[in-house]
């Protein structure tokens, strides 16, 4: 069973008004990720229209419903504007049981898309997975 998502890389906005602890880890993750691959999320296209945005991050994993195609054409000026990446991926369910890695944007993507991606990956080691199969821009 496969379905098609749209994966998102992008860099993720500053936050005013974190505790010392969140901008410490804050400031050490926009030192070491790589520019543009700073955070990862995904959307799905719904029947009905619309589509469902899975946005994982520190504090949670946000999943919202959108109507119409407004959000994805934002996101699609966006790629054009060269703030972030966009590929179409076809996910799959795995054969056999996976072990997953911490939970951080990158897995939890890679957990949607049944791949597996060792204890943590970086958005960019998962673009560079994806890389090596057959990915479309949107």
């Amino acid at each position: 069973m496969t379905s098609t998502w749209v994966v998102v890389w992008c860099d993720t906005p500053a936050v005013i008004g974190l505790n010392w602890r969140d901008r410490l880890m804050d400031g050490l993750l926009r030192r070491f990720l790589k520019p543009g691959f700073r955070h990862v999320f995904c959307l799905k296209r719904l029947r009905k229209g619309g589509w469902i945005v899975i946005n994982p991050h520190g504090l949670c994993i946000d999943v919202s419903e959108t109507h119409g195609d407004a959000y994805i054409e934002n996101l699609r000026e966006q790629e054009k504007r060269g703030l972030c990446t966009m590929a179409r991926v076809q996910a799959h369910r795995p054969e056999h049981w996976q072990r997953r890695g911490l939970l951080c944007c990158s897995s939890v993507i890679a957990h949607i898309l049944g791949l597996r991606c060792g204890l943590w990956a970086t958005p960019f080691e998962l673009y560079s997975i994806l890389s090596n199969q057959p990915i479309t821009r949107s």
